[in-house]
């Protein structure tokens, strides 16, 4: 997986983690503490099924951004250990946003 394609898929969960936060006005590391402790009520099968894919995309973002910081700390250094000494230079991957 590429950094381009950690980066597109924290901004898809990001995305879809919003609308659960929007719809039941809590944010989804605190939902995912309420979750994990057992505390919500999930007797209904939507309950259950909207939990479990809300915690799906918490946990595949978690993972996501820790690939990312992993990815991002070996390309800084990479990056500082060839870059001349006016600084590194970001180059723009936008023509990959648009596939």
């Amino acid at each position: 997986m590429t950094l381009e394609q950690v980066i597109q898929d924290i901004h898809t969960l990001t995305s879809e983690l919003e609308t659960f936060e929007k719809k039941y006005a809590i944010l989804s590391e605190d939902f995912y503490r309420l979750y994990l402790a057992g505390e919500l009520r999930d007797e209904e099968p939507e309950e259950i099924q909207t939990y479990g894919k809300w915690a799906a995309f918490y946990e595949t973002r978690q993972h996501r951004l820790e690939l990312y910081h992993r990815a991002f700390a070996e390309w800084l250094n990479t990056a500082r250990a060839s870059a001349p000494t006016n600084g590194l230079t970001l180059h723009s991957h936008a023509h990959l946003a648009e596939a």
